[in-house]
């Protein structure tokens, strides 16, 4: 993690000289500043698993982010992953997320977490989502409620006011070991296919990287058939590996 200002620019130096006579004190500098906490991620996992279900046709993926922390409790972010080319038809097989929120200490040891994250999928717009999203926790648990405010929801029309809740539980039991445990709940909004997903897994901070194994599994069938005539249950119970390295 590091700590990093933007320099001051001088954004009217020069008309100011150009303009006003040398004898004059009326000469002045603009200048804007931003100064914040940036940190950054990369992920190698076995499988990438959104809400319970496989993005990648069960195949490994390489993700990445960057999270800018602004004063004021603001942050903003972007994150990245390799998806499936068939599932996602008409992309070129990436997935681009950018959000912005604000974070605030409601006291007690409870956090508020509130935003908005786009869902972008490069060259195919069908799939791209706005969700609005509201988090609290508290200690090792936290409960995030997410909502849809675009009409398209990850390729289902008219969809907009889709809903998914997440309970879910990080639990530290020392030396860097976790134990993780995790429910949702989709509701896609006019539409059937509302399911439920859970996790339950370990990680380990270890050498300067954090591993974790998970089996995730659904309530539901997530059928797809690919060109080579193999088809494979999205949704069904499987274990994920994945190494993770923060900076």
């Amino acid at each position: 993690m590091k700590r990093i200002m933007i320099a001051p620019l001088a954004v009217g130096a020069l008309a100011a000289g150009l303009l006003v006579p040398p004898s004059s004190n009326a000469q002045q500098k603009e200048t804007f500043s931003v100064s914040g906490t940036l940190s950054g991620s990369l992920t190698l996992t076995t499988d990438y698993r959104f809400r319970g279900v496989s993005q990648t046709f069960g195949d490994p993926a390489l993700q990445g982010g960057v999270d800018f922390s602004l004063p004021s409790n603001f942050y903003i972010g972007t994150w990245a992953s390799v998806v499936d080319k068939e599932i996602f038809a008409n992309t070129r097989g990436f997935e681009v997320d950018i959000y912005g929120g604000y974070k605030r200490q409601l006291g007690g040891g409870m956090m508020l977490d509130v935003g908005l994250l786009q869902y972008l999928y490069p060259t195919e717009s069908l799939y791209s989502t706005l969700e609005a999203y509201a988090g609290v926790s508290y200690g090792w648990l936290s409960f995030k409620y997410s909502h849809s405010l675009s009409n398209r929801f990850f390729g289902v029309m008219s969809a907009r006011g889709s809903q998914y809740y997440d309970l879910t539980a990080i639990y530290p039991l020392g030396n860097g070991l976790n134990a993780i445990g995790h429910y949702g709940i989709q509701r896609i909004h006019d539409n059937g296919g509302d399911y439920t997903d859970w996790r339950l897994g370990v990680s380990k901070d270890w050498r300067g990287f954090t591993w974790a194994g998970s089996y995730f599994d659904t309530d539901s069938t997530f059928n797809f058939t690919n060109r080579a005539g193999r088809t494979r249950d999205l949704g069904e119970g499987g274990l994920v590996l994945s190494v993770s390295k923060t900076f």
